[in-house]
């Protein structure tokens, strides 16, 4: 019995290895009408596949120029919140030791963009605030787009909220 299976195993491999391989076609996209002034309009025809969308992808996480700091900021009205920012534009908040959030951020003149969020359940991004760096504290502040925000989580953290570096 053991022959068998091990006929059929290598008459299978065999098949596979000798078989030819399938070339993958690129869709193509069939040019747009236009319209003229001396015809009517004419239907256009869509790609044969749809383009995705991403989260912003030409703008970096963080504008070079900025003064946004990266690293570990505690909340000085609550020791047990703490944010994290990284230079390449991850961000996760702490609470107590564990992590309750995360995503990506970034950042244009004074205005702080979450652009991805995981953690608390369905608040809505991209989201804005501002913020300021005095070089010892970072505080944000809501924007008009983050006032109208019915995501609570999101604006205890950074309504008029002060948070300072960690040694």
């Amino acid at each position: 019995m053991k022959t068998y299976w091990y006929g059929f195993l290598i008459v299978s491999m065999t098949l596979t290895a000798c078989s030819p391989a399938v070339v993958m076609s690129t869709p193509t996209i069939a040019p747009t009408a236009t319209q003229t002034a001396t015809t009517a309009p004419t239907a256009t025809q869509t790609p044969t596949m749809a383009p995705t969308a991403t989260a912003e992808p030409t703008k970096p996480p963080i504008d070079p120029a900025s003064n946004f700091p990266t690293g570990r900021f505690v909340n000085v009205n609550d020791q047990f919140s703490v944010f994290y920012f990284g230079k390449d534009g991850r961000w996760a908040h702490y609470y107590d030791g564990f992590r309750s959030a995360g995503g990506r951020f970034r950042v244009e003149g004074d205005t702080y963009f979450q652009v991805s969020l995981s953690g608390t359940g369905s608040c809505p991004v991209p989201m804005s605030y501002t913020f300021s760096f005095d070089g010892t504290s970072l505080k944000f502040e809501l924007t008009e787009q983050s006032r109208k925000d019915a995501c609570s989580e999101q604006k205890r953290h950074y309504s008029n909220t002060t948070y300072v570096p960690v040694e």
